[in-house]
């Protein structure tokens, strides 16, 4: 019995948890903003994801996205570049040859809150970014903060904010509470047995 729910407690605890987080956003590009706004999404989880059964949460709405050039589905540690105008997006960044996707948005200059949400529309990751860079510059994301960028920004060029490490798989809250659980149980139990 204690074996079987120890072994129960560690299974669920090794359950996949999907993380996709914002590494990098252009929210205020030189110039006219219009269609020329995009942002940098990460796959920091362990399983792959389909990009295109997410949404991007901005201005109280929930945005689809849609693949434009590469695959939908990001693997561990893959990034998608995700424009309002996929071909503006191209004429800003020529040289640009990655995963991109599309979404309908507009992003304040002055800040606000956005958020990548799953297919039941739960959100995974959101920044509430404010206007630390200026207009030009993107802002990325260094360990849990966002902070400036580079002029132009970088897409698809993840590897500085984002430690470049083996995926492990994540403990999740109700996992971790079952195998402390379990050692508890198992603790007393044998406590008594003595």
């Amino acid at each position: 019995m204690k074996l079987t729910v120890l072994a129960i407690a560690l299974i669920l605890a090794a359950v996949p948890i999907a993380a996709q987080e914002l590494t990098e956003i252009m929210y205020d590009p030189d110039g006219a903003d219009a269609g020329r706004e995009w942002m940098e999404i990460q796959n920091t989880g362990p399983v792959p994801v389909d990009i295109e059964t997410w949404y991007f949460y901005e201005n109280g709405v929930f945005h689809g996205i849609t693949a434009v050039a590469g695959p939908p589905t990001l693997e561990t540690n893959d990034v998608t570049v995700l424009a309002s105008d996929p071909a503006a997006f191209m004429g800003d960044h020529p040289s640009y040859s990655g995963s991109l996707a599309r979404a309908s948005f507009s992003l304040s200059n002055t800040g606000e809150e956005i958020a990548l949400a799953d297919s039941a529309k739960t959100v995974v990751d959101s920044v509430l970014y404010t206007p630390i860079a200026p207009s030009g510059v993107s802002i990325v994301r260094i360990d849990d903060r966002f902070e400036p960028g580079s002029v132009g920004g970088t897409p698809g060029v993840h590897g500085e904010t984002v430690p470049a490490a083996a995926p492990v798989p994540e403990f999740s809250t109700l996992g971790a509470l079952m195998v402390l659980l379990a050692s508890v149980v198992f603790v007393r139990r044998r406590a008594r047995a003595r």
